[in-house]
């Protein structure tokens, strides 16, 4: 019986928490009429970004494999030439040295190396 309870109570919040944001995000657009749109300038936007990212080849202190979540930073550059479309240039360094497993042709031998604050620069279309 308490577990019932407890489900009707969870049940209820989470309605009304979806409800409440759902009323909150929409628009309202009664009885309104319709602006003129306003003239698109083109422009550009930067962004920092504290993240982390997944390396799922990770070796941890003693060897053993190991998917290792690691620190990172972003630097984003977008530049928007038109209303519906940017480009852009997404950079992360993580921030921490670690070791994985290096990828061999043969495949036989299982050799770790060290990276250290590598960068993974990203080209993006939006």
């Amino acid at each position: 019986m308490l577990y019932h309870k407890h489900f009707f109570k969870i049940t209820t919040l989470t309605i009304f928490l979806f409800s409440l944001t759902g009323m909150l995000c929409n628009k309202c657009f009664a009885q309104e009429h319709p602006e003129a749109e306003a003239a698109f300038h083109p422009h550009s936007s930067f962004g920092l970004v504290l993240s982390h990212a997944k390396v799922f080849k990770g070796r941890d202190a003693e060897g053993n494999k190991k998917a290792l979540s690691l620190p990172s930073w972003g630097i984003d550059y977008n530049y928007s030439f038109h209303s519906k479309w940017s480009i852009g240039l997404h950079t992360d360094v993580i921030i921490e040295k670690f070791e994985v497993e290096k990828n061999l042709e043969s495949g036989s031998n299982e050799e770790t190396i060290e990276r250290s604050y590598p960068i993974a620069p990203a080209l993006m279309g939006i």
